[in-house]
């Protein structure tokens, strides 16, 4: 059993990702924080508590147990650590699930669950909390990682951060002694060797706070690391852009699972296939697709963080393909990752030193930065292939949608 605590901005490959982990028989997850980025956290506490109803309806739908966690969820920070917000509405629609909650609002969330959160309600938690699929918390959720990192044995808990990274910037800042007791953190984040998705060098999540991306990361070596700082360096995993955009849920495939649905459509096909749709046509527009045959085939919603998910889930497997034995996942380790936190057309880069030099043992002139200087510099593991036998977009949607086997 993995005991995991997800860090999100819910809009639509987080919902994703966190069903995924929901209805994991070998996960516990034991905290959802939400942060700002997708949408603001009202919308982000109001998508993730309608996943919540709406795998409750899911469940009496097919008359089985198919939640096996029942998370706290908690509210972290508003903005970005220098107080910004970035607008990404554009894309996910203004509730940061394509507007879902005005297309369907019976299947949103009861306005009584969305009260627990309210710091001036007296509802009482415990009492109200018994039959609800999740615990309310009003600490905090920077807070919140911080306890239970604390009570929990070191080295057993995975953080997965599926949003921007503030709240784990600032758990840190609190406590970094409790904060390095995490097992690792996995980190959907960055754009090392292609293009950003938000500007030509940034990924969204980086981008939205460069200030806590940056500080996260200096967590893993030697950046920043203050004298009184009596932490272990942190183990951090990315998943970059470079892995995730080659990875799409397509929607030829999605409609196969909505014929399949056709006759008895279940609470949770019928809420999702709303947003799956509007984003469909969103990447189509963004993309200049048209409606040719060629087109379609390559049209499908990249699964960033459901990979991220997965990848925490799977990284201690491995997998025997014609009787070769490899792990599910190349990592390439010790990478000396940075992030660009000023620049005017570079903010939010994630940088790292392509140029081919030899680290050597002291500081030398004219090392800037001391990039060639080793011991110096972050220590990252950077995701760059999965290598599973099936197609994962194929995947997410079986799982997600109790699809019989080999449906695909």
């Amino acid at each position: 059993m993995q005991k995991l605590i997800i860090d999100t901005d819910p809009g639509v490959d987080d919902v994703l990702a966190l069903t995924l982990a929901l209805l994991s028989s070998n996960t516990d997850l034991a905290l959802i924080s939400l942060c700002f980025g997708n949408c603001n956290t009202e919308n982000s506490l109001r998508n993730v508590l309608t996943l919540m109803h709406v795998l409750q309806l899911e469940e009496s739908h097919r008359n089985t147990k198919i939640l096996h966690s029942k998370p706290k969820i908690a509210i972290g920070l508003e903005t970005a650590l220098d107080g910004t917000q970035l607008d990404a509405t554009d894309f996910h629609g203004q509730d940061g699930l394509g507007n879902v909650h005005n297309t369907a609002p019976h299947f949103s969330a009861p306005t009584h669950w969305i009260n627990q959160f309210n710091q001036d309600s007296d509802m009482n938690l415990s009492s109200s909390s018994s039959s609800l699929p999740f615990v309310a918390s009003k600490t905090p959720s920077y807070l919140e990682i911080i306890n239970i990192l604390r009570t929990e044995p070191e080295n057993t808990v995975t953080i997965v951060a599926i949003g921007p990274l503030m709240n784990l910037a600032k758990a840190a800042e609190i406590d970094p002694y409790v904060f390095s007791r995490a097992k690792s953190v996995v980190s959907m984040g960055g754009a090392l060797r292609v293009p950003g998705n938000v500007t030509p060098y940034s990924e969204f999540n980086v981008f939205s706070d460069p200030l806590a991306a940056s500080r996260v990361y200096n967590l893993t070596g030697t950046l920043d690391r203050s004298p009184q700082n009596k932490s272990l360096p942190i183990t951090l995993d990315i998943l970059p852009l470079d892995l995730t955009e080659k990875h799409k849920m397509f929607a030829q495939d999605f409609d196969k699972v909505q014929e399949f649905h056709s006759t008895n459509p279940s609470p949770l096909f019928q809420w999702a296939s709303i947003w799956l749709k509007q984003t469909f046509n969103t990447y189509k527009h963004i993309s200049g697709l048209d409606d040719s045959p060629q087109h379609l085939a390559t049209l499908g919603i990249q699964m960033h963080d459901p990979l991220a998910v997965h990848y925490a889930l799977t990284s201690h497997l491995i997998v025997d393909n014609n009787n070769v034995v490899t792990g599910l996942w190349r990592v390439h380790k010790n990478k000396d990752v940075r992030i660009e936190t000023n620049g005017t057309w570079t903010r939010g880069m994630t940088v790292e030193d392509r140029r081919g030099k030899p680290k050597r043992k002291d500081p030398t002139h004219n090392d800037y930065d001391e990039w060639l200087t080793e011991g110096h510099g972050n220590n990252i593991g950077v995701v760059g292939e999965y290598l599973g036998i099936r197609n994962f977009g194929q995947d997410v949607l079986s799982i997600m949608f109790g699809l019989p086997d080999n449906f695909f």
